[in-house]
């Protein structure tokens, strides 16, 4: 019997304040008890609000790799998923030090017979809990991952905002709650209708047809998203297509693409030997190696502790005029913008009578206008 949208989203509130949602709602709340954030290295400081602005990377992964990888997860009794899942944990681990980190990932909630015909937004996020403590090798997370996947789908999927209400995290306005980077796969469930997961990735040469009418993607520029760092996966003929998606008020593309790329080796090296510990796995490209070399033959200089700040500032501004000096919400200084503004507000000061050694009050502490005043 078909049931509408709204019927479902009745059922499943109601399913989650019975008592089989009472039992669920307590594996979560043990399941996330004291779960960190994630905390991985940006390029610039974490702003006091989130931004959605958003960039994308896209990675492929050879057919070899993936035909080693399928191969991997058939003799271990797991999926796509869990794979792709275990090797996401494995490189935040990696950027991060972190031990224990929380992915999300949306899961198909169609779990009533009459849901299949009915529009509607039938998807919730599930907060998965890794464990990465004693550097495991790789076919051991795996293992990890996906015991820990089975047992918090057999648990029942709390609605998602019902859980953020009921666990009432400590809330921080620069984070999403509860985790901060998520992982979706998409995958080929009607081969009939031709490449789906291409399509639902947006890649410009998948090819659908629904009764006779042949469409294909319109890749779009990613501007805004909904987590720090997302992995959008296709499995496709021929190998593995994925896309990171990152905040870009934390990192640029270029350090997105070392961590992109980082994963692709990881997957490589693990596809190999899966018996690989998550600490072994060289993740460095030749020119990253290169880079660490000379970075370790270089002889080190000692600061100039003796040279005021402003007059570094000052030197910068002559050497790089337009590099990036500070940046905040809405705000961006190059070294000469920072030269020119802390100049200009010193005259104001000395023209309103302050003189050496005199005190000076400052306000807005954390800003790039504090930075300018002090500056000055």
């Amino acid at each position: 019997m078909t049931s509408t949208y709204d019927e479902h989203v009745e059922r499943r509130w109601r399913w989650a304040e019975g008592e089989d949602g009472e039992a669920a709602w307590r594996w979560w709340s043990a399941r996330l008890r004291d779960a960190p954030a994630l905390d991985l290295p940006t390029d610039r400081p974490r702003p006091p609000l989130a931004d959605s602005r958003g960039g994308s990377i896209d990675l492929r992964v050879a057919a070899p790799v993936t035909a080693a990888l399928g191969a991997l997860t058939r003799s271990r009794d797991a999926t796509w998923f869990h794979l792709l899942l275990a090797a996401f944990q494995a490189v935040l681990h990696r950027w991060s030090g972190q031990e224990d980190l929380v992915v999300g990932a949306p899961w198909a909630g169609r779990d009533h017979p009459g849901s299949a015909p009915v529009v509607g937004y039938y998807v919730n996020m599930l907060p998965l809990r890794g464990d990465l403590r004693g550097d495991p090798s790789f076919a051991d997370l795996l293992e990890r991952v996906r015991a820990a996947v089975l047992g918090d789908l057999a648990a029942g999927t709390v609605p998602f905002p019902q859980l953020v209400r009921r666990l009432a995290p400590r809330r921080d306005p620069s984070r999403p709650p509860v985790f901060q980077a998520a992982l979706a796969l998409y995958r080929n469930h009607l081969p009939e209708l031709g490449d789906l997961p291409a399509v639902a990735l947006g890649i410009d040469d998948g090819r659908v047809d629904f009764g006779g009418l042949p469409c294909r993607p319109l890749p779009l520029p990613v501007n805004r998203v909904q987590y720090e760092l997302t992995l959008l996966a296709a499995e496709r003929e021929g190998g593995l297509d994925a896309s990171l998606r990152y905040r870009a008020d934390l990192w640029d593309a270029v350090t997105v693409e070392r961590m992109g790329h980082h994963l692709q080796r990881l997957l490589a090296e693990v596809a190999e030997n899966p018996n690989l510990q998550i600490g072994q796995v060289d993740l460095l490209s030749d020119a990253e190696r290169e880079t660490v070399r000379l970075l370790a033959a270089a002889p080190r200089r000692q600061p100039d502790r003796g040279q005021p700040v402003h007059r570094r500032v000052v030197e910068h501004a002559l050497r790089r005029p337009e590099a990036t000096a500070l940046e905040g919400p809405g705000v961006r200084l190059s070294y000469a913008d920072l030269e020119t503004e802390s100049r200009r507000l010193a005259a104001a000061l000395r023209r309103a009578g302050v003189e050496p050694g005199g005190r000076v009050a400052l306000c807005r502490a954390g800003s790039p206008t504090a930075a300018v005043a002090a500056l000055a």
